[in-house]
């Protein structure tokens, strides 16, 4: 296997020390392959985490001084080594990190990467978004397996009937670092927490398919099928705020949706909210 150098220290040298000029220095440090993904951990972000482009992960626990493979602690219920995909780290607490298999297996880790607890979630993450301030509270979503299904592999099977299910984006909730989740909702788009300074932090905002059956379409085009919508109790009663709203952004106290206006044409109108989405104006 062909090994990279990576000049690791030279990075910390740029985003730490040098800026107050002290003196840093400059080491060699081997991995199997490029560097895909850092993450600095903890208060004192002495705890660094490396992922490579062939998914293995690294961990240094002082400063990146010296490194140890850590990916045999990521095992998959086969027994076989897992594939890291990517890392997420949490805002609330700087020792949690979601680990995310390519495939079926996830692994998050509430200690700097110390030990891992394996996500009871088997569908492959699409996006993994955690709380800006509660610790354990996190979205998770993920395609049914339905969309990864290969027909060659349902030939082979001798079942070319096999009922698998629609294919759809589910949102799932947990308040417990990945022990349970819950349903929010399925058909999603886009989804969001709401805004602290709204007063909107637990609430989640989200663009989904009104009509819940079959294949979710792919989002190739604007569609008059889709909401911008809002819960405040985790799916238990969703609101529609903007119908026909395909994509959002909060930022800095403002909600901007994008409402279709006309499907022929594909046009649409920016859509503008400075009061958490209780109205609406066009911008």
């Amino acid at each position: 296997m062909q090994t990279l150098i990576i000049f690791l220290r030279v990075a910390f040298l740029f985003l730490g020390a040098c800026s107050e000029g002290k003196k840093v220095s400059v080491k060699e440090v081997v991995f199997d392959s490029a560097v895909s993904d850092i993450q600095w951990l903890g208060t004192d972000q002495k705890t660094v985490l490396v992922q490579t482009t062939k998914g293995r992960l690294y961990r240094s626990v002082n400063g990146g001084d010296a490194w140890k493979d850590i990916s045999d602690q990521l095992k998959g219920l086969d027994g076989t080594q897992v594939v890291v995909g990517h890392l997420v780290k949490s805002p609330a607490e700087t020792s949690t990190i979601m680990v995310a298999g390519t495939k079926h297996d996830h692994y998050i880790t509430d200690d700097g990467g110390a030990t891992f607890r394996r996500i009871r979630q088997k569908a492959s993450i699409h996006t993994f978004l955690f709380h800006k301030t509660r610790a354990k509270w996190a979205l998770l979503s993920a395609w049914t397996d339905a969309c990864e299904a290969n027909k060659n592999a349902i030939k082979k099977s001798g079942d070319d009937d096999a009922d698998i299910g629609p294919c759809s984006h589910m949102l799932y909730l947990t308040k417990d670092l990945g022990k349970t989740f819950t349903l929010v909702t399925s058909y999603v788009v886009q989804f969001s927490w709401g805004e602290a300074t709204q007063r909107q932090q637990d609430c989640l905002y989200f663009t989904h398919f009104r009509k819940k059956k079959g294949d979710q379409p792919r989002l190739y085009m604007w569609s008059e099928h889709i909401d911008f919508s809002y819960s405040d109790d985790y799916g238990k009663v969703i609101e529609s705020l903007v119908p026909n709203g395909n994509k959002f952004l909060l930022s800095n106290n403002f909600i901007f949706v994008a409402k279709l206006k006309d499907t022929k044409s594909q046009t649409v109108t920016l859509m503008c909210s400075i009061d958490g989405g209780a109205n609406f104006r066009q911008v």
